[in-house]
């Protein structure tokens, strides 16, 4: 992925602007305030959008994740950190999705997680059948 920052679009486009050269398998970072025509300039040099940003920019998933397919590009849905966030970017159709707080999530949310990625279709109503709670996340999730 190239070189961001958070909730930064300016600098974060400045530096995949010097970064994408088209010889890696980038994935240029979405972050807070850019739109779609803002990467115009970079789809013939990225393999897909990796959306990154604050919580509030995860409420804008679907749109990225459909903007990116119709270019014939890859969606990743980057820090889908708990289960409500995991199931979200399932039923976006997210190619691919992470996290980096496995060690700190409760047995809960852990056996949660486990049961979306085996049983990925549960995302379509996962919040009724886990009684998942609702988690501090602004947006429209």
């Amino acid at each position: 992925m190239t070189p961001d920052v958070v909730g930064d679009r300016e600098t974060t486009l400045k530096w995949a602007e010097e970064w994408l050269d088209g010889e890696w398998p980038w994935y240029l970072v979405i972050q807070d305030g850019m739109f779609g025509e803002d990467l115009d300039p970079f789809w013939s040099r990225i393999r897909g959008i990796f959306l990154g940003g604050t919580d509030r920019l995860k409420a804008d998933a679907q749109y990225w994740c459909e903007l990116a397919h119709s270019k014939g590009k890859k969606f990743h849905y980057g820090r889908a950190s708990t289960p409500r966030k995991l199931a979200h970017a399932i039923r976006c159709y997210s190619d691919s999705a992470d996290t980096a707080r496995i060690n700190m999530m409760t047995p809960k949310e852990y056996s949660h997680m486990l049961y979306l990625i085996h049983n990925p279709q549960a995302a379509f109503y996962v919040g009724d059948l886990l009684n998942i709670e609702s988690e501090n996340m602004t947006g429209r999730i």
